[in-house]
């Protein structure tokens, strides 16, 4: 079974039009349940960082000298260390992230990025030292925010389709005045828990150690180095 948006349309109309028939697509009761599922859908993908929106990508470095970066319009936060690729580097070299209003502890020739900017107007990366060569590439990997759903094949990128067909479904019932509401948005709510729990739940391949800052960073081992 396909777990697209056509499916969700389909089991939140078995509790709001107790029906397995979803509203005509591009319809206006579509439309408007579309606009909560959207709304459900922001609500999962605030509540957590998902390993599920996490993606990567490559930015070329065009100017010389460049000290700020542009971010991918679905930025949302960064999930790991950037890592600078160019001539001398060929490995990569790794920046950690500060505050920008952490600037003054820091020295002119030391290595770090802040981040500017929101997610109505975008996001900028600023690197120190500002002397990133052109023509070399910058591999970052970050938490993104989802494409809203709009066509009824989109499909959704989280494990649980349920949760945004209740959650909308509810929205729906709250604004008829449909006491169920409650109900049904208190079994999403469960179902958001029950995704939390298993992101928490590493599988039995996951190499389980403690990782210290100095193996971390310095790959030193404490009883081996």
């Amino acid at each position: 079974m396909a777990n697209d948006l056509n499916e969700i349309m389909a089991r939140m109309s078995i509790s709001v039009d107790q029906s397995v028939t979803p509203p005509t697509a591009g319809g206006s009761e579509w439309n408007l349940r579309l606009k909560f599922i959207n709304r459900a859908y922001n609500e999962w993908n605030n509540a957590y960082d998902w390993a599920a929106t996490i993606k990567t990508t490559f930015l070329t470095i065009t100017g010389v000298s460049q000290a700020s970066i542009s971010l991918p319009a679905d930025f949302r936060k960064m999930s790991g260390f950037p890592l600078y690729y160019s001539g001398g580097v060929s490995e990569g070299e790794e920046f950690p992230e500060i505050m920008p209003n952490e600037i003054k502890r820091y020295s002119s020739t030391d290595d770090y990025y802040y981040i500017l900017g929101n997610s109505q107007g975008g996001y900028t990366m600023i690197w120190n030292p500002g002397t990133m060569a052109s023509g070399a590439s910058l591999y970052i990997q970050y938490y993104s925010t989802p494409t809203a759903l709009a066509s009824p094949a989109d499909m959704p990128v989280l494990s649980d389709i349920d949760f945004l067909a209740d959650r909308a479904t509810a929205y729906v019932l709250e604004v008829r005045s449909d006491a169920r509401f409650q109900e049904i948005e208190t079994k999403a709510r469960e179902k958001l828990l029950q995704m939390l729990d298993n992101e928490n739940n590493k599988s039995v391949a996951y190499r389980n150690r403690i990782e210290t800052e100095s193996k971390l960073y310095q790959n030193f081992r404490i009883g081996k180095d």
